[in-house]
């Protein structure tokens, strides 16, 4: 893999984004694995493969970006958090959103529809740096969307916990609103049940704009009054609220060792078909959004 860049020296970017967040708060770093994507020649000669830029918001706001060109016949790009924290310099306990996205060339126009076709699926990659020890989850690329889109709102279902001496759990947020998001964030709502269906307890919080908000069930429950007998079969929550392109996933470590387990929480439309249909979309989402 060639150097790094700080310039860009392409002039357009394809309209998804692979996102993941730092995890100071676990002590762990984290990286990502995406495919080299070829580009083929205008007509002549042969084609090349699209440079990736690493974009890191902190407090809302992009304040580093990277360039990373991948060598002839390379397959894969693999960057970690130090190689975009060189010069930067790590953050607080506030965890950073890492957006990472694909340059390519005005003369590669035609050859956008066809890409932005594709499934691009890269890893979430998550290590510790004292062990060694690291793990990865599989997940899409999201679509970015421009300045002012009306989103609809977010809704995920049956992240599912267990609790444990050893374990314990959170659920990472990922909130990319773009460059006309900084100050401010999205209202969620959360509620928690059983394993037999009985609703524990409720909660709202704010996910900051392009940021990560990590947050620990077991801390959580505890500060809503739940029992510690009442979790042990196991929790599931619900989530619903957010006016922003999210990625949620959930994590639980092992305080022992800690090896962490990482798991990306898909939106309902991978299951519901239907939801792609708008006189289905609408009457779902007012169902699942009228309150409790």
């Amino acid at each position: 893999m060639r150097p790094i860049r700080a310039k860009t020296a392409t002039t357009g970017v394809l309209p998804k984004r692979f996102l993941i967040s730092t995890l100071r708060r676990l002590g762990q770093e984290v990286g990502f694995t995406l495919p080299t994507l070829a580009v083929p020649g205008n007509g002549a000669g042969t084609g090349r493969a699209l440079p990736l830029r690493v974009q890191v918001y902190r407090a809302g706001r992009v304040v580093h970006r990277i360039e990373v060109t991948p060598e002839a016949g390379q397959s894969r790009f693999e960057v970690w958090q130090p190689q975009w924290e060189t010069g930067l310099g790590g953050g607080d306990n506030n965890e950073d959103l890492i957006a990472v996205e694909y340059l390519h060339g005005r003369e590669d126009e035609p050859w956008l529809g066809p890409i932005m076709r594709q499934d691009i699926q890269g890893q979430f990659l998550v290590r510790d740096s004292a062990t060694g020890r690291y793990s990865s989850v599989l997940t899409s690329m999201v679509p970015f969307r421009a300045a002012g889109f009306q989103f609809t709102p977010i809704i995920g279902l049956a992240h599912c916990y267990k609790f444990g001496p050893e374990w314990e759990n959170y659920t990472l947020f990922l909130n990319l609103k773009g460059a006309d998001g900084g100050d401010g964030g999205n209202r969620m709502h959360v509620d928690y049940y059983g394993f037999d269906g009985a609703r524990l307890a409720a909660s709202d919080f704010v996910v900051p704009y392009n940021g990560g908000f990590l947050l620990p069930v077991e801390t959580t429950l505890a500060r809503l009054g739940v029992a510690d007998g009442a979790l042990a079969g196991g929790v599931i929550s619900h989530c619903r609220g957010g006016a922003s392109q999210f990625s949620i996933f959930t994590l639980i470590r092992n305080r022992r060792s800690g090896a962490i387990g990482l798991e990306h929480s898909l939106p309902p439309y991978y299951y519901v078909t239907g939801l792609r249909h708008p006189e289905i979309r609408g009457p779902f989402y007012r169902r699942a959004l009228a309150p409790a």
